[in-house]
């Protein structure tokens, strides 16, 4: 189904093709017109023109509908995080920095083109200042058909969890030229494991 954007863009223009029908015409109907210098009564004795029009209404709508974002949503586990590597930093005994590398399994996969996601790696540098901490790292997304997303993030976080902010990059293949933005919620464990909940919008190359 088409966006209610492209919907009533393809309104707007049926109902500006009728009017010039009816006799409702801009007073420069050469302007009007456009594509020709002919005046919009003998356009309407030419086929051509209809379909010129027509062609037009379809470009115009598809263009809108293919720039539209759509929405995503998702959830994975992940293992805890190997290597990781951690160095205090030496100006007071809680501050450190740390660097991990891990891997999530989707298990309620999001969809982009009606392709799923299925597994994520995840690299991140992590500053640690007492139960406190911020991050910033990049996800590489596998999908099902095996292409893949880039998401840079970064997040903040606590002793009750990270909260995220991610944009999608690009990507390979299919995903090649795809935008989006999004939060995730990651609640990690005691053992080191942690979920992952996701929700954003994207949009495909035009």
């Amino acid at each position: 189904m088409l966006p209610v954007s492209a919907m009533a863009l393809g309104l707007v223009m049926a109902t500006a093709l009728n009017q010039g029908r009816d006799g409702i015409r801009p007073r420069d109907e050469a302007q009007w017109v456009g594509f020709s210098h002919r005046t919009l009564d003998e356009d309407e004795e030419n086929p051509m023109y209809t379909r010129s029009m027509l062609a037009l209404l379809l470009t115009l709508t598809l263009a809108t509908a293919a720039s539209a974002k759509m929405k995503l949503s998702g959830e994975a586990t992940c293992a805890k995080p190997d290597p990781q590597c951690t160095v205090e930093v030496g100006d007071r005994a809680d501050h450190s920095f740390r660097l991990n590398k891990g891997k999530c399994t989707a298990t309620k996969p999001f969809q982009i083109g009606g392709i799923a996601s299925a597994s994520e790696e995840f690299t991140e540098f992590v500053e640690i200042t007492g139960d406190k901490s911020r991050a910033h790292g990049l996800d590489v997304v596998t999908m099902a058909n095996g292409d893949k997303l880039y998401i840079p993030y970064q997040s903040t976080g606590t002793a009750d969890g990270d909260e995220v902010r991610w944009t999608i990059s690009g990507g390979t293949g299919k995903f090649t030229g795809v935008k989006g933005k999004g939060t995730s919620k990651v609640k990690v464990g005691a053992d080191g494991t942690s979920t992952v909940v996701a929700e954003g919008t994207y949009t495909l190359p035009k």
